[in-house]
């Protein structure tokens, strides 16, 4: 049976293996908990002024953002801890689909 859904929450829920595909690729396929025991101790969020997202972007590896109270909240994969008052955060499916589309994408613009 394959689920197609835009709930992560269902995919943890009901599902022993998942692929995510990225322009028809598949970027990752797996179980959900081994995707995101794979991110445990490098996720990382900080609430940023709305100005300074693309300094972020150009200077961290943002793998996600949304709007919190009218600033970005950002997330970033990094292997050692970012500093710059970063808080290290437990990681969710959400953040495994974000960090397989980012790194899928960051290697389909290198070729």
């Amino acid at each position: 049976m394959i689920l197609s859904t835009h709930i992560v929450d269902d995919v943890r829920e009901l599902c022993t293996k998942m692929a995510i595909m990225n322009f028809g690729k598949i970027v990752y396929h797996g179980a959900p908990q081994t995707a995101i025991d794979e991110l445990k101790g490098k996720v990382y969020q900080k609430v940023i002024p709305r100005h300074q997202l693309e300094h972020y972007a150009e200077h961290y590896n943002v793998i996600s953002n949304k709007m919190v109270g009218g600033q970005p909240l950002i997330h970033v994969f990094s292997e050692a801890h970012p500093r710059n008052k970063f808080e290290q955060v437990v990681p969710d499916l959400e953040d495994v689909f974000f960090s397989k589309i980012t790194s899928s994408n960051a290697l389909s613009t290198v070729h």
